[in-house]
């Protein structure tokens, strides 16, 4: 692939010939059409002739391995069949840390070992049904004293506080996901 392909297809962008919530460029001398990104906090949103299952706090309260799958192996049949090539999900972010993000429900947990056990099942589903799982993290860093710099790219930067006050260079930082 040709540099310029190969940035074609990370790239994100919107078409608005699809319900896809984003697509990434094409490499027509590939005939390779890119793909179509798609939320995923309780199946497929914006068309028809869908289910919609139960969301991720739902989920987490069963504490069932074997249910988490198959929902997951579920949704994910909805979403290649309706041409959807990554999921956008599951969430697992710091569930209730932050009461007014308005997204808690697509979090399986508070517990992080339930989150982690609940997200593999469900991707492992996503996967299995033959499409890709990407997964969220949403909420403020799991710990605190810490100072915010202006990053690089698109996030700030997390420095904690130990590190950044012991040097006088910048160091090497940790970048936070929204």
């Amino acid at each position: 692939m040709t540099l310029e392909e190969k940035a074609n297809i990370t790239r994100g962008f919107r078409v608005t010939t699809n319900t896809c919530a984003g697509n990434t460029g094409t490499v027509p001398r590939l005939d390779w059409p890119g793909m179509c990104l798609m939320d995923a906090g309780n199946g497929v949103r914006a068309t028809d002739l869908v289910n919609s299952y139960a969301s991720g706090i739902h989920v987490g309260a069963s504490w069932d391995k074997n249910l988490t799958y198959q929902r997951g192996w579920f949704m994910a049949k909805e979403f290649k069949a309706k041409g959807i090539n990554v999921i956008l999900g599951p969430n697992a972010g710091p569930l209730g840390r932050v009461p007014v993000a308005g997204r808690n429900w697509e979090g399986f947990s508070v517990d992080p070992y339930l989150t982690g056990i609940l997200a593999a099942e469900t991707i492992r589903g996503h996967q299995d049904a033959g499409v890709m799982a990407n997964l969220k993290v949403r909420g403020k860093p799991l710990f605190s004293g810490a100072t915010i710099v202006e990053g690089e790219g698109r996030f700030p930067d997390l420095v904690p506080d130990s590190i950044s006050s012991a040097t006088s260079k910048r160091p090497t930082a940790v970048p936070t996901l929204e």
